[in-house]
Order: C-alpha cells, then structure tokens, then sequence
C-alpha cells in the first residue's frame, strides 16, 4: 500500500479565520482627516453654535411665546372684545339707523302729515267754497229758472207760431176750400153734366 498523497494532487484548503468586510462609511470614518476639513469644519460650528442655534433657540422660544399669549391672553381677549364690541356695534347701527330716520325719513313724514295734508285740505276746501258752492248756487238759482225760462219762452213763440199757422194758413185755406174751391168744384161738375147732357141730347136728335 501506498500511504503517501501524489504530489500532483490539489492541497486541501485550511480554513481561515473569520474576517469581516470593511464598509465605506467606516472605512471613510477611520480614514485619517485632513488640516483643511478640519480648518474648515471647526468655524462652521462655531458660527452655527453662535448664530444658527440662538436664532433658532429664540424663534422656538418665540413660537412658545405666542402659543401661549394666544391661547392665555389673544383668544380670551378677543371673546372679551367680542362680548364687548357686539353690544356696541348693535348700539351703534341702532343709532345710525334712528340718525337716518331723523335725517331722512321723519322730515319727510312730518312734512307730508303736518304741511302737504293741512295744505292740500285747505286748498280743497277752497275749492269747494270758491267753485263748487257758487257753482251749485248757479245752478240752482240762476241757470234752471234761466233754463225753464228759455224753455217757457220757446212752448209760447211754438204756440204763437202754431196759432198763426192756423189763423194765416190753416183758417183760410179752409175758408176757401169750403166757399169758394167747393162750389166751384160743384158748379164745373154741374156744368160738365149738363153740356154731356145736351151734347147726348144732341146725339140723340
């Protein structure tokens, strides 16, 4: 038997220990600074320790401030200024409507109730005794005996005129009717008779 191992064979790999991979934010970390990073990052900070945080410390501080003056002093203040103010703006659009009312409205209503009606009363009573009384009193007492005057005058000058008519006219047209155009008539009658009578006698013969 052949206990040896041919050199030709492939070694056998040891294991190693246990190794950890670098990572680069460590690797950057342990990576030595320079003087210029350095040089620049210590004043940044110093500026932002002495200008950025006070200003923020103070604005934070600020934002407090008015949190709690809103909410212990600006919001009771404003619904004390609004339990005050209400009544009073009420009082004062009260006022400002009775200022317009006495401005604008009453003048006009206490001058068409005191001036324009008494006036326009006046003015029809005036009327109604400067026309319509005279007028009715004409009526009465001048113009209706005046009409049934007319009326009267004009029944006698219809009567006269009727009468002579009847006298002028009537009457002797009558007259000559019944005395002479009558017997006259008759006598023509008689007359043509009479010659019919002779002229059949006549014949006759």
């Amino acid at each position: 038997m052949d206990l040896e191992k041919p050199s030709s064979a492939t070694p056998v790999p040891q294991p190693q220990p246990y190794e950890t991979k670098p990572v680069p934010g460590q690797q950057q970390d342990a990576a030595p600074e320079g003087c210029l990073a350095v040089a620049i990052r210590i004043p940044v900070r110093i500026v932002v320790l002495v200008l950025v945080v006070p200003v923020r410390m103070v604005w934070d501080a600020l934002v407090v401030g008015g949190r709690f003056l809103r909410d212990t002093v600006f919001r009771p203040l404003g619904r004390a200024v609004m339990w005050v103010l209400v009544p009073v703006g009420q009082a004062v659009v009260t006022a400002v409507e009775w200022l317009a009312k006495l401005v604008f409205v009453w003048p006009w209503v206490g001058l068409w109730r005191y001036v324009v009606v008494p006036v326009g009363r006046g003015l029809g009573w005036l009327g109604h005794v400067l026309f319509v009384v005279p007028g009715v009193w004409l009526y009465a007492r001048v113009l209706t005996p005046l009409g049934h005057g007319i009326v009267a005058a004009l029944r006698g000058i219809g009567a006269g005129c009727a009468w002579l008519w009847r006298v002028l006219v009537v009457v002797p047209a009558g007259w000559l009717y019944a005395r002479v155009l009558t017997p006259l008539g008759h006598g023509i009658v008689a007359a043509l008779r009479g010659i019919g009578a002779g002229c059949a006698w006549l014949w006759r013969v």
